[in-house]
């Protein structure tokens, strides 16, 4: 069988783009072989990973080539436009990368494809941004839940006159309900009087200072202990479906405010507390990405001596700033839009996502070509043909290693003026710089290739 290999170079494979700039580059297709090829498919598009359902969208697709390549080198430039949203986002448990992606159809035969993935920064206009595909299984498995759920309620309302006993369940849930409503939320309200929070603008760029005013006017003397408003961003990111699903949160930003502290307000008399939040010059614009999103929000808090305290939370949009000139690594935004992910935070990535080759595959080429510093402990030399070779040094050697936290396991390809350093590290925590090429599905490693340059700090 004829063997076909992809690869596509970008013209500047180091920059960061903005929404409507061109990502241009060439297709490199190589056969050994005589190949037929029915399609040379190209796209840009965008993909998530980590914990929550997957959410995808590929607004450019064209085909380049269809034909038969004879034996050799053939190249393919491309010219694309990039979409301007969601950017490029690195968190917790939600991670978001653009990519674009060649892949050849091949008939009887598995389609060769290859991809490389691209920095947006945030500049487009959420509010016109193209939804993600709908995830059709998910769809089918809604409407069953759907279905599932409204012929339970018939049958509970069926069983209601012929079973008292399913009657007492259910008033009692409803009883604890309305208890649950009566003191954390009717009782403070009747406490404060006439409330009123608002909030000036509900959409802003990160930067900007979030403003508004509290205003409270009991019908007796009120003692508070203190006002506060809490401002804080979220990760939120769905898995599974059904009786599988389940929801990850995680706490990027949060920051209180104290805006009144031990006081009384008169009876009848309105007491006004605005407010003035700032939001970090790198804050990450709102997401939402069908399972995956990255929500703000402002909840405001009376503390009332001897009294259930009142809360009411608010939405806030963060859009990104307008500003092209903007240079992320300069304004802070590189923690948010084209973030310089860490080695353990990689291997904390793949660790998660071990199971599902899908989910590792986006990971590891979301880091390929990155050089990252790192610890490991050396276990043993591979010989060449223990492993796939495509990434040693000729002469060179392969050594097994292991990341320590998580256990994750790595494979060096050094070159052979540094054989005799690994060697003597053998057993020892090693320290140096590398660079992610790949990753072995069979030993579940991940592949790094170390300079000649022994630049590492040893512990």
């Amino acid at each position: 069988m004829a063997k076909c290999d992809l690869t596509i170079e970008l013209e500047d494979p180091d920059r960061a783009y903005h929404g409507g700039d061109r990502v241009r580059g060439t297709i490199i297709v190589r056969t050994d072989k005589k190949v037929h090829c029915s399609n040379l498919e190209l796209t840009l598009g965008w993909e998530t990973h980590g914990r929550g359902n997957i959410a995808r969208a590929t607004p450019i697709q064209q085909s380049v080539y269809r034909g038969e390549w004879q034996p050799g080198e053939h190249r393919y430039a491309f010219d694309l436009e990039t979409a301007g949203w969601p950017p490029t986002y690195h968190g917790h448990y939600l991670n978001v990368d653009h990519y674009v992606r060649a892949r050849a159809k091949i008939p009887w035969a598995f389609d060769p494809k290859t991809e490389i993935p691209i920095r947006v920064i945030p500049t487009g206009d959420p509010n016109a941004i193209p939804p993600a595909e709908p995830n059709q299984m998910s769809n089918v498995i809604g409407f069953l839940v759907a279905a599932l759920l409204v012929g339970t309620l018939i049958g509970f309302s069926v069983a209601f006159v012929f079973n008292p006993f399913v009657l007492a369940i259910f008033g009692g849930l409803a009883l604890v309900g309305s208890g649950y409503w009566f003191c954390f939320k009717w009782l403070p309200k009747w406490k404060l009087g006439q409330v009123n929070f608002h909030v000036d603008q509900q959409q802003l760029a990160a930067g900007e200072a979030l403003t508004g005013n509290l205003s409270i006017q009991p019908r007796g003397n009120l003692a508070i202990n203190q006002i506060s408003m809490t401002l804080s961003a979220q990760e939120r990111c769905v898995s599974g479906s059904g009786s599988n699903r389940r929801t990850h949160r995680h706490i990027l930003f949060e920051i209180t405010e104290m805006i009144a502290t031990t006081s009384t307000v008169a009876a009848g008399k309105p007491a006004a507390y605005p407010f003035h939040l700032q939001l970090p010059d790198n804050a990450a614009p709102t997401l939402m990405l069908n399972d995956n999103q990255l929500l703000w929000s402002l909840q405001a808090t009376v503390d009332i001596p001897r009294w259930p305290d009142w809360k009411e939370k608010k939405s806030v949009t963060v859009v990104p700033r307008q500003n092209h000139e903007v240079d992320p690594a300069k304004s802070g935004a590189a923690e948010t839009v084209a973030p310089q992910i860490s080695f353990a935070e990689t291997a904390k990535l793949i660790w998660t996502v071990r199971d599902d080759p899908d989910q590792v595959e986006r990971v590891v080429s979301a880091v390929i070509g990155l050089q990252m510093e790192f610890p490991c402990v050396i276990l043993r030399r591979r010989l060449a043909d223990d492993l796939p070779t495509k990434h040693a040094y000729p002469d060179g050697t392969i050594v097994q290693a292991r990341f320590s936290h998580p256990e994750l396991p790595l494979t060096l390809y050094a070159p052979s003026e540094r054989t005799e350093e690994f060697h003597e590290q053998a057993g020892e925590t090693w320290q140096g710089r590398g660079t992610v090429v790949g990753f072995d599905y069979e030993s579940q490693s991940l592949q790094i290739r170390i300079p000649a340059e022994a630049s590492d700090r040893r512990p």
